[in-house]
């Protein structure tokens, strides 16, 4: 087994989405509600909460709760007692580490402060830290803020509002602002009255405050500087903060960014309503699909394995890479991805399985992946089918925790470690509220990770389990189609606690493939793996474009609805035509 220290056990993200108490930033841990993944934090073996909060009075150790009574691990032995490690941890005593100034604190609400563990999250003190892998300070209730790493008072009049445009009543949030009642909005916003300014906000008006504090009221949206409605067929989505939701029942958002349009869902063709749902057929890949295209359990909406029977199967990332087609819009669907040939990772077909935390356990986890090239890099979509996501406790530890890593080469000429190959690139994520991703450099038992760029990923989770859509550059010279490059792909789970005597979260790793290397002296030291050897990834070939008759896997039949234009909808609905246009149903015709 690895060192606990390192990220030689290859890295992937941490899917922590932490769950904050509901009294203040120390509340007890919990569970994401419903439809969610199911994460938690607070408990012995799990994320620390949000200023380091552990329950039952457990310690908070590299972002990892101990148990009450257990030991410290990692720093010297001490035993947890209501937050502190023996003699340092809690508040008033020194800083955890071999220099208390660079320390770190294990008690709820503290923070090192020279050398010292100091009360945090309290109005005037020092905001304590965030949820494991959170880099947000947080305070201790809903009348505070955190405002260059100090806790002020929000939502008085003179004070900056509280998160959501919230002051108190009946003062109004104006540019960030709270404002008493009869006080002036600005210049040309009116007066403050009962919690509003008169003279913005509503329908027409223009929105109060300017940039990105921009708001109306009334779940309206600011638009080009101007209030208007939403929400309706047709009109722009309402903010994704509205009480009335984004859309009217009978349609969805047919977009996550400012640019999304409320359009019908949930019948045949149409987008999925929300919580991926299709009054006809079932949802996938965001699309509602008739029952006979499904496969098995249908995929919850915006991600899906392409569980269609036109979509390519059978992929054989260890033989050949398809090339992608493109264009590619990272938005963590698998559209684009219908012609490139699927595959299975799981602990039944693993070429090896790494235990952590126990022996001859069991692992129904599965991942399904999609992968192609082309001469910017790698594009890749994988879903996890995971109902349980335990989270990873941070960045630099993204490999201890549920999660999915891709390592590949732009060439087959390696000489065993990341770290000193610049053509190789490991990739690790891992889901969250805000996911993880990261490249990884590694240096026999330890490695670097470094945050993955935003730019080149998309994820998203569920009930089922979690997905990524990856559009990845090519680490060095870009390969040739027929070339060969080196490849493996690895999945990581976490289906409980770590155990009080080490940090691991991990479980289990599945490694797609591993060859044994052709040299007495491995760069991995005692153990072989191919987050620590790129000689031991397997060698494939990347295939050239190929055509096909419609209808193969080189070129499925897509069926595509023509859309009448705007206010022409189907007379079989009920709904009458535009005057002038002819009568006839939308039309659908294989392409």
């Amino acid at each position: 087994m690895i060192g606990a220290g390192g990220s030689a056990t290859d890295a992937n993200p941490a899917d922590a989405t932490i769950v904050q108490g509901a009294g203040g930033i120390q509340g007890t841990g919990g569970i994401i509600g419903t439809g969610g993944t199911t994460v938690i934090c607070g408990e012995p073996g799990y994320a620390c909460c949000s200023g380091n909060a552990c329950n039952s009075g457990g310690c908070c150790v590299s972002g990892i709760c101990m148990t009450q009574g257990g030991a410290c691990v990692g720093l010297g032995g001490g035993v947890c007692n209501a937050g502190a490690c023996g003699t340092c941890g809690g508040p008033g005593l020194p800083c955890c580490g071999a220099d208390p100034s660079t320390g770190s604190c294990t008690a709820p609400n503290t923070k090192c402060n020279s050398g010292t563990c100091a009360r945090c999250g309290d109005l005037g003190q020092a905001c304590c830290a965030g949820p494991t892998g959170s880099t947000t300070g947080v305070c201790g209730g809903p009348e505070m803020i955190c405002s260059n790493n100090l806790c002020v008072a929000c939502g008085v009049p003179g004070s900056a509002c509280c998160p959501g445009s919230l002051c108190a009543n009946p003062g109004c949030c104006y540019n960030n602002t709270c404002l008493g009642e009869n006080t002036a909005c600005g210049t040309s916003a009116g007066t403050c009255q009962a919690g509003r300014c008169s003279g913005c906000g509503a329908v027409s008006q223009p929105c109060c405050s300017s940039g990105s504090s921009s708001t109306c009221y009334d779940g309206l949206l600011c638009k080009s500087g101007a209030c208007t409605s939403c929400g309706n067929a047709g009109e722009a989505c309402c903010p994704a903060s509205s009480s009335a939701g984004q859309c009217k029942d009978g349609t969805a958002c047919t977009s996550t960014g400012s640019d999304g349009i409320c359009a019908r869902c949930g019948t045949l063709g149409d987008i999925c309503c929300a919580g991926s749902t299709c009054s006809e057929g079932c949802c996938s890949g965001g699309r509602c699909i008739s029952s006979g295209s499904c496969v098995g359990s249908p995929d919850g909406g915006t991600a899906s394995d392409a569980p269609i029977s036109q979509c390519a199967t059978g992929g054989a990332p260890c033989s050949a890479l398809a090339r992608f087609t493109g264009p590619q819009i990272l938005d963590g669907k698998d559209d684009e991805f219908c012609n490139i040939p699927s595959f299975e990772l799981n602990f039944g077909n693993a070429a090896n399985v790494i235990e952590y935390n126990t022996t001859g356990g069991s692992y129904p986890e599965r991942a399904v992946a999609r992968v192609a090239w082309d001469d910017t890099g790698i594009h890749a979509f994988i879903r996890v089918y995971d109902t349980t996501v335990t989270p990873a406790p941070a960045l630099s530890t993204i490999w201890n925790g549920d999660g999915i890593e891709l390592l590949f080469s732009s060439s087959t000429s390696v000489t065993g470690l990341t770290s000193v190959d610049t053509n190789t690139m490991h990739i690790l994520y891992s889901p969250s509220t805000t996911p993880l991703a990261a490249t990884s450099k590694d240096t026999a038992t330890s490695g670097t990770e470094t945050a993955l760029a935003t730019s080149m990923y998309s994820g998203g989770s569920d009930s089922t389990g979690y997905w990524v859509e990856l559009n990845l550059p090519w680490p060095g010279a870009a390969p040739a189609a027929s070339s060969q490059i080196k490849f493996d792909m690895q999945l990581n789970v976490a289906d409980g606690p770590a155990k009080t005597t080490d940090l691991y979260v991990r479980d289990a790793q599945a490694i797609l493939y591993q060859a044994t290397t052709t040299t007495t002296t491995t760069s991995c030291g005692s153990t072989i793996a191919p987050f620590c050897d790129d000689r031991i990834w397997c060698t494939t070939t990347l295939q050239p474009q190929r055509r096909g008759p419609v209808g193969t896997a080189t070129r499925p039949a897509i069926a595509v609805r023509i859309i009448e234009p705007p206010g022409y909808l189907d007379p079989r609905r009920g709904f009458p035509g535009i005057a002038g246009l002819p009568t006839a149903s939308p039309r659908e015709r294989q392409c």
